[in-house]
């Protein structure tokens, strides 16, 4: 009697230099923002789904990053840096989620920005 192991094969493809499933990739590059986002994309040279999320990463966190901190310079506009802390720090959660389910969030400027910028 001979028991065979069957290995269920997943639907995720793996078409990436880190042998992971593209979504979960994709994900990885959003989790810190410019660190992560900058690691995947000079990590993965081909995948251009990959590298758009990455790319997007990076400048998402740019965003996020500065603008806030121009906006907290003056005292008027500091109420208005934190809203803008809390609204990136939803969307963040927002585009990994998306990401992971395998659906594209295109942020309006930054996506278009990148995909000039990976042609």
């Amino acid at each position: 009697m001979t028991n065979k192991i069957k290995t269920s094969s997943t639907s995720s493809e793996k078409t990436n230099s880190f042998n992971l499933p593209d979504n979960t990739v994709s994900t990885l590059a959003y989790s810190l923002t410019l660190v992560s986002g900058l690691v995947v994309f000079l990590m993965e040279t081909k995948n251009k789904k990959i590298r758009f999320h990455a790319l997007q990463s990076i400048a998402f966190g740019i965003f996020w990053i500065l603008i806030p901190k121009f906006l907290a310079i003056t005292i008027i506009m500091a109420p208005l840096a934190l809203i803008l802390h809390l609204v990136c720090f939803a969307l963040w959660i927002i585009l990994m989620i998306k990401t992971y389910k395998k659906e594209t969030f295109r942020l309006p400027i930054i996506a278009d920005w990148v995909d000039k910028q990976l042609k």
